[in-house]
This record gives C-alpha cells, sequence and structure tokens, in this order.
C-alpha cells in the first residue's frame, strides 16, 4: 500500500475478520496515538444510528491527535438512500477525519466499484503470498498463547496453500489451536498428523454419523481413522472444534438469526450446507452441552492415560450418539423448537 493510499480520507475494508482486524489495527497504529484513540476513534454498526450521526461524527475536530477516525462496519446492509448520502460526504470529505467500511465475504463488488468511483479506496484482503500466510498464522496463534516451531512452518505453507481468499485457513488455525491444547509451541509433526486426519468432509460426516443415533455407523466413521493411539487427541480435538459450532450456530437460530447468515458468518463450505443445516436443527441446546461436556471428560481421560485411547474415543462415539434429544429439535413441520435452555 503507497503512502498516498494509507493518507486517504475514505478506505473499504473487505475480506474475512481476522484479515480486517489485523489491516484496522495497523491503521490505527498510523493515525493515532494511545491517547488519541480514547478521544478520536469511534465505531458504529450499520443500521443501529442514522448514517447521518456517522458522518457528523466524522466531521468534528479531533481532540487530542492529528485526524479522527470513524469505523462504520456492514456496509453491504446500506440501503439506496444511505448509499447516496455517503457518496455526497465522500465527494466533500472531513480534512482531519478518516472513514473506515468494513465489509466481508458477501459485500457485492458492485458496491465496491461504487465506493472506489467516488474516492474510497478499497481493499480486498487476500493471503496473497507464502510469506503473507506465515505471518497470519503466526498472528493468530499468538494470540492464543503459541507459536511455530521453525521446522513447521513449510507444513503451514503447505495447509493453507489452497486458502488464499481465507475461505477456511482462520478454522483451519483454530483446529490447530485446540489440537496442541495447553502445549505453547506446535511442530511439524502435530500439523502433518492434523493434515491427515481432517480432509473437506470429514468433520461433516463426523458428526452426521454421530447425530444419527446410530451407534454402529458412529463407529465405523470415526474409529476407523483412529488406527494409531496417538491420533485419538486429534480426532477427538476435531469432533470438539465440529460441535462447539453447532453449538454457536444452534444458540444463533434460537436468538433468531437466519440460518444461512449464520453459515456464512461461520464459514460453512456451500457444498456442506445442506449436511450441516441439518446437524444445527437436529441437535437441540440441551443435548450440546451434554456432548460438550462428554468430549471434554474424554479429552482429558485421554491426555492423562486414564486407559486406552481407541476404547476411550470408542465409548465416546458411543454415548455421543446416544445423547437424550440430540435429535428431537425438529418437529414434524420441520421448524425448529424453542429451547429455554441457555449454556
Amino acid at each position: 500500500m503507497s503512502p498516498a493510499a494509507d493518507a486517504a480520507t475514505a478506505r473499504c475494508l473487505v475480506g474475512p475478520a481476522a484479515l480486517v482486524s489485523q489491516r484496522l489495527a495497523s491503521l490505527l497504529d498510523q493515525w493515532l496515538t494511545p491517547a488519541s484513540r480514547c478521544v478520536d476513534y469511534h465505531t458504529f454498526q450499520q443500521g443501529q444510528c442514522p448514517l447521518t450521526d456517522v458522518l457528523d461524527e466524522l466531521r468534528l475536530l479531533p481532540m487530542a491527535g492529528p485526524c479522527r477516525v470513524v469505523v462504520l462496519r456492514g456496509i453491504e446492509r446500506a440501503i439506496e438512500e444511505e448509499l447516496l448520502l455517503l457518496e455526497h460526504a465522500l465527494a466533500a470529505p472531513a480534512p482531519t477525519g478518516r472513514l473506515l467500511l468494513i465489509g466481508d465475504d458477501t459485500t457485492p463488488p458492485a458496491l465496491l466499484r461504487r465506493l472506489a468511483d467516488h474516492h474510497c479506496v478499497v481493499e480486498q484482503l487476500r493471503l496473497e503470498t507464502s510469506r503473507d500466510r506465515l505471518q497470519w498464522a503466526a498472528n493468530q496463534l499468538a494470540a492464543h498463547g503459541q507459536s511455530l516451531e521453525e521446522d513447521a512452518r513449510p507444513a503451514i505453507e503447505d495447509w493453507l496453500r489452497d486458502d488464499a481468499e481465507v475461505a477456511t485457513a482462520d478454522q483451519r488455525l483454530e483446529q490447530l489451536s485446540l489440537y496442541a491444547g495447553e502445549r505453547r509451541t506446535i511442530s511439524r509433526a502435530m500439523v502433518e498428523r492434523l493434515v491427515q486426519v481432517v480432509t473437506p468432509s470429514t468433520v461433516f460426516a463426523w458428526a452426521e454419523a454421530v447425530g444419527s443415533g446410530e451407534v454402529g455407523l458412529a463407529l465405523q466413521s470415526v474409529t476407523a481413522h483412529a488406527a494409531d493411539a496417538h491420533r485419538v487427541p486429534e480426532l477427538i480435538g476435531v469432533l470438539g472444534w465440529q460441535f462447539r459450532r453447532l453449538w454457536t450456530a444452534r444458540l444463533r437460530l434460537e436468538a433468531g438469526a437466519p440460518l444461512r447468515a449464520i453459515a456464512r458468518d461461520l464459514r460453512i463450505p456451500p457444498r456442506a450446507y445442506d449436511r450441516w443445516s441439518a446437524q444445527v436443527q437436529r441437535w437441540t441446546v440441551a443435548a450440546l452441552r451434554e456432548a460438550a461436556q462428554l468430549l471434554l471428560n474424554a479429552d482429558r481421560q485421554v491426555k492423562r492415560g486414564e486407559g486406552e485411547p481407541r476404547l476411550l474415543l470408542e465409548l465416546l462415539v458411543a454415548r455421543l450418539a446416544t445423547v437424550p434429544d440430540a435429535r428431537r429439535a425438529v418437529t414434524s413441520s420441520g421448524r425448529p423448537h424453542s429451547d429455554a435452555e441457555c449454556p
């Protein structure tokens, strides 16, 4: 990014949340001091207040620094009248104001072109190079207090090679962090074991088998990957990661969020949407809470050596497949019940 672009009074950041957050933090560090950030930085959510209020805030003079920064998230939800008002403001920018519009992967290209035509710098954030991928991975893991051993870096680069759009890269790093558990450094061997365990459809197939209530099917689907006892913690980690996403989705569904929007936020691959949505509607909050406790207990037992790993995994899968109410979340009409219990 050129110095001139970095000095632009308006820009739009579009891309995965992790990359947007990193870029936003970088810009704030350039524009604001720690002291001025307290009084000259304001953030708004599109639709929660009039756009006129956002623009009025932008026009105020800074109180403790050279500029005032206003962030507006959810620009893809702006209606036509608001876009016309925004275009008028972009044509006559506030001299000491910096406007940051935040979009996501669903922001229409036509809207981005429209903003670019009105003097707004549009940044579509991607992991373009191997150096980008490695730096991003290191930052993500550092947020969890973890780091990569030097020999793990090539393995991470290979694993993330196909995810330049970060459609699934953030999920993969979350998996890796969970598998590492309390370990603070991540080795090449750990990454390679994880790559062998996880395939694009594996986690959905396992959750589907477990949720079917068919113990034999669930055991056949999951334990077939556990020929090596050393893989059992990773397998439990995969199941835990998927069930945590189901829990998050179910809570949001109970709160009235559209299932498609939930899938977009959790970055569910389009090809897996039908299977995933059926799983979300099948499991109740109460059943997911019980499943989470079973997974936590099994993970603790395996790591403490309290039994033969494969046997502990088989017991876990059998118990998950018979969790009460797991398959009663959908009524005969196909609509999900409301579950009053919350974790």
